[in-house]
């Protein structure tokens, strides 16, 4: 059914062409760059007091920053699918990192390869290549050996190879992964210049981190003292961003030289974000609190450009395909084929937001590797204000994220309407799908080397 869905896609796009229908705007190169395990507010234009991203800080004083952008799942190659496909992890099926989409599912590089683009990725790790790769025409990962994962600079260093071909006349999908601000920090550090850039040199530095630290992170007094592993781990994850973020900016403006900035758009988010200490937990994947799924997302058209704005409109990373179908003027959702989502056009152009949106997550499935996770499923859902976590086992949880934004006071024993309606959308509309039985799709084995690609990353325990 899926195939030939894509294939009824794969009709309509070329039934556009035919009828000359005009693209709603005049987009010849789309950059999708994802940064693995960022936190929004570790950026200064999301209110960060270090800089970490003056380039990013850049384009998104230049374009339109989303200031509450959600991914659905703290795991890289789910957060992934579901950002390129419009559907939710339990819809497509991938739910740990080394699993495999279904070939017959749109994307975001099929919609516009469909649409005359050629696509290609540069990611920085293998197991994306397992997921991913059918949805593009040219896709690179090759790691240096010794690694567990390819740094920015020779990411950046095989886009700018493959675009060095490429002319003003090419339309182009790019997709650029950069790993590094991930929790191995420790392993592969960032060059030892941009860990200098990221040290505490006065003590006014240090206060200024310290107090975004007590009241952003939850950070205790003594954990913030210098020399403890919270302050140190927390100033490689910097280290890490400033470093991506420098040969972001050394791509795009690679591109400019070249004459490829004209008519292009850059989409700037991540696949998720990090703990650092919120809730008392470091890393990523265990819970599905604002730490871990909160992610930037700046839209920035250099030459055509959009209002310069910030909008506190919900988006999501389902959101996406459906956007670049309407910018593009493309069939996202021909008959029978149901996306999740909605374009951003509105609030790329001005609006503000006006309907009710939901935002939902889910965690991936407590498995033998992961014997640190909790029992159970854990799935949320949340609107502008309130958010609901529902666990199959254990107490569940609700809180009213303008009083108290880092979920740390739990009300779900105190009566509330918006806590029963965010219960009830949230069990009418996704938990059925997870206690019905399912049989699983087949899947490929793992082979050794993504098995152990997956452990030297800290995926499998």
């Amino acid at each position: 059914m899926r195939r030939r869905l894509r294939s009824v896609l794969g009709a309509c796009l070329l039934l556009v062409a035919c009828q000359g229908r005009a693209p709603l705007d005049h987009f010849e190169r789309v950059f999708l760059v994802t940064f693995d395990t960022l936190r929004a507010d570790h950026l200064g234009s999301y209110g960060y007091p270090r800089p970490t991203s003056p380039f990013l800080d850049q384009l998104a004083a230049q374009g339109v920053r989303f200031q509450h952008a959600f991914s659905h799942m703290p795991t890289t190659a789910p957060a992934h699918a579901s950002l390129l496909t419009a559907l939710y992890p339990f819809e497509h099926d991938v739910r740990k990192n080394g699993e495999q989409l279904d070939a017959s599912f749109l994307s975001v590089g099929d919609l516009l390869g469909q649409a005359g683009f050629e696509t290609a990725a540069f990611v920085g790790v293998r197991f994306l290549q397992r997921c991913l790769r059918h949805d593009f025409d040219h896709f690179d990962v090759a790691v240096t050996e010794g690694r567990n994962y390819r740094v920015a600079s020779e990411t950046i260093d095989a886009t700018l190879d493959w675009l060095g071909e490429k002319t003003p006349q090419d339309r182009l999908f790019v997709w650029i992964h950069l790993f590094d601000p991930h929790e191995h920090w420790e392993n592969t550090p960032a060059p030892p210049e941009y860990l200098e850039l990221m040290a505490l040199r006065t003590p006014q530095e240090q206060e200024t981190l310290f107090a975004f630290l007590r009241d952003f992170h939850d950070l205790r007094p003594r954990q913030l003292q210098p020399g403890r592993s919270a302050v140190q781990r927390i100033l490689r994850y910097d280290a890490q961003i400033r470093f991506a973020d420098r040969e972001l900016e050394r791509l795009y403006r690679a591109v400019a030289e070249q004459g490829l900035a004209r008519d292009s758009l850059w989409i700037v988010t991540s696949d998720h974000g990090e703990g650092l200490g919120n809730h008392g937990y470091v890393l990523h994947g265990r819970y599905l609190y604002g730490e871990h799924l909160r992610v930037p997302l700046i839209f920035h058209a250099p030459r055509q450009g959009f209002p310069r704005r910030t909008t506190t409109a919900l988006a999501q990373h389902v959101d996406l395909l459906p956007t670049l179908a309407d910018l593009m003027g493309l069939p996202a959702e021909p008959a029978g084929y149901r996306l999740r989502g909605r374009s951003l056009r509105p609030f790329l152009e001005g609006a503000e937001d006006g309907s009710p949106v939901y935002v939902f997550a889910q965690r991936r499935p407590k498995e033998k590797d992961r014997p640190s996770f909790e029992d159970g499923d854990l799935y949320s859902l949340q609107d502008s204000r309130f958010k609901y976590i529902h666990r199959s086992v254990g107490q569940s949880e609700f809180y009213d994220l303008a009083e108290d934004p880092l979920e740390k006071r739990n009300r779900i024993g105190i009566d509330s309407p918006d806590r029963d309606r965010l219960r009830r959308v949230l069990e009418a509309e996704f938990t059925p799908r997870f206690h019905d039985p399912v049989i699983p799709q087949a899947r490929e084995a793992l082979d050794d080397a993504t098995l152990e690609e997956l452990r030297a990353l800290g995926y499998v325990e």
